[in-house]
This record gives C-alpha cells, structure tokens and sequence, in this order.
C-alpha cells in the first residue's frame, strides 16, 4: 500500500509541475527541474489510433474499443539514463467513462482507494 500512496502523491506533484507553454497530451508531463535529481532525455513519444500497437502489442485492441485517441509517453530517471527510472503514460480515451472502462479492467477488486 505504501508504494501506491507514494505513486498518488508523485502523479499529485508530476500534475503541479507542468509546464503551461507546452500543448496538448505534453502538457501533462512536468516542465524542466520538477523534483532535484529527476531528468529525462528527449521529448515524448506519441501514438495514435494506427500506431497503438506498436507500443501496447497485445493490448491495442482493449484500449481501441474503449475509445482510445492518443498516447503521449516519457521516461524519466535518477541522475543518469541507465540509474533508476519510470515512464510516464499519458492516454486520452476520449472521456471519462471510456477511461473508466480501461482503469476498471486492471483495477484489482478489494484494493482500498486512497483520497488525493
């Protein structure tokens, strides 16, 4: 439970950080200098309703009949690209009910939710 309270609180801080010059699904990730020590290298990856697949192979599918637009990725890591990292996934399902569809098929039943 810890690491998923930490995870909420770091989406809490990713959201806070974003930079407002930026357009579109990029805006969501956060700007230059978002938290000491954290860096990424490039600019996001984007894929769309054709070229789904070529990220989610085997999933494409699910997230296509659940009204999927677009993708928006970014990994970051610690200090150095090889040191510990975490990609960031940004989807537009089209609306609320859509991504409530994809959260519902990979939420664990009995999980407790946490406020945040």
């Amino acid at each position: 439970m810890r690491i998923l309270k930490n995870i909420g609180a770091g989406l809490v801080l990713l959201a806070s950080a974003c930079d407002p010059g930026v357009q579109g699904l990029d805006r969501l990730f956060p700007g230059p200098g978002f938290e000491k020590g954290w860096s990424w290298h490039g600019k996001p990856r984007h894929f769309s309703v054709q070229n789904l697949y070529e990220y989610i192979d085997g999933e494409a599918e699910l997230y296509l009949a659940y009204g999927f637009r677009e993708l928006a990725t970014l990994t970051y890591f610690w200090k150095h690209p090889e040191d510990t990292f975490f990609t960031v996934n940004v989807y537009d399902m089209g609306d609320s009910l859509n991504a409530f569809g994809i959260y519902s098929n990979y939420r664990y039943p009995g999980t407790p939710l946490e406020k945040i």
